[in-house]
């Protein structure tokens, strides 16, 4: 069976910085936008685009998870449970 754990950890390296602003992005949706929202007038678009802004970085932090989350043997997307093994193909991502 073939050892991939290098490059999956290589694979995962690059996706730190958008796993980051996932964290950003999560804080100011979970406590910004409520605040936003209660301070200024609802008709404002000020909320409008402040939610716009909020949904393009959360939906461009996407692509990198994907990428991130694809075994780098069979090339398939994983998913959310990642163990020592794909699950798709059987390869040892994980130490």
């Amino acid at each position: 069976m073939e050892d991939f754990t290098k490059e999956f950890s290589a694979q995962r390296a690059m996706f730190r910085p958008w796993a980051i602003l996932v964290v950003f992005n999560a804080l100011a949706i979970i406590i910004g936008l409520p605040l936003v929202y209660f301070l200024l007038d609802p008709g404002e678009t000020v909320i409008g685009v402040i939610g716009g802004v909020v949904l393009l970085v959360f939906l461009a932090t996407i692509v990198p998870f994907i990428k991130a989350s694809k075994c780098p043997a069979c090339h398939k997307f994983m998913g959310r449970e990642q163990g020592r093994f794909c699950p798709l193909c059987g390869v040892q991502i994980q130490e």
